[in-house]
C-alpha cells in the first residue's frame, strides 16, 4: 500500500524511513551517504535522523507538513491549493540538489535519487487528480 508522506515522498521507498525500521546501523550508512553527497554538512547522529513518518517528525525544511497540517490535510495531494509555492521550492530545491549530486554519486545512485524525486512528484499528480476526480462525484 502507498504510504505518502506530507510532499508525497513514498514511505516504503524512502532510505531513510526504511532504516529507520532496520535500525540504527542502517541509519547510521544514511547518515554517511548524506554527508558524502552533500545533503548535510556534518555527520548527523543515527537517532538525529530517524523518521517514523511525518506525524513524528518535528521538522521540514520547506514548511509543508506544517502547511498541511494547518490546512488538515493527510498531505499535499488532498489540498485544493495544490500545487502552490512551497511544492514549487521544494522540487526547484531537489532537482538543484540532485543536479550537485550527479558528481558524486554513481550512475545508479544518481538514477535512484531522481527516479525518487520523480516519483514524489507523480504520486502528487497522479492522488491530486484522483481526489479531485472524487470530491466532484461525491459533491
Amino acid at each position: 500500500m502507498l504510504k505518502l508522506a506530507y510532499c508525497g515522498n513514498d514511505c516504503n521507498q524512502c532510505l531513510r524511513h526504511v532504516a529507520t525500521q532496520q535500525g540504527s546501523e542502517q541509519l547510521k550508512q544514511v547518515a554517511i551517504l548524506w554527508k558524502n553527497l552533500g545533503y548535510r554538512d556534518e555527520l548527523e547522529a543515527p537517532e538525529k535522523i530517524a523518521c517514523y513518518g511525518c506525524s513524528s517528525s518535528a521538522w521540514c525544511r520547506h514548511g509543508i507538513k506544517e502547511c498541511a497540517l494547518e490546512g488538515k490535510v493527510d498531505n499535499c495531494r488532498r489540498c485544493s491549493k495544490y500545487p502552490c509555492d512551497k511544492i514549487d521550492t521544494m522540487f526547484q530545491w531537489a532537482y538543484k540538489h540532485v543536479e550537485r549530486m550527479k558528481e558524486k554519486c554513481s550512475t545508479e545512485g544518481y538514477e535512484f535519487i531522481l527516479n525518487a524525486i520523480n516519483d514524489k512528484k507523480h504520486n502528487l499528480d497522479k492522488e491530486h487528480a484522483y481526489y479531485a476526480i472524487t470530491e466532484y462525484h461525491e459533491g
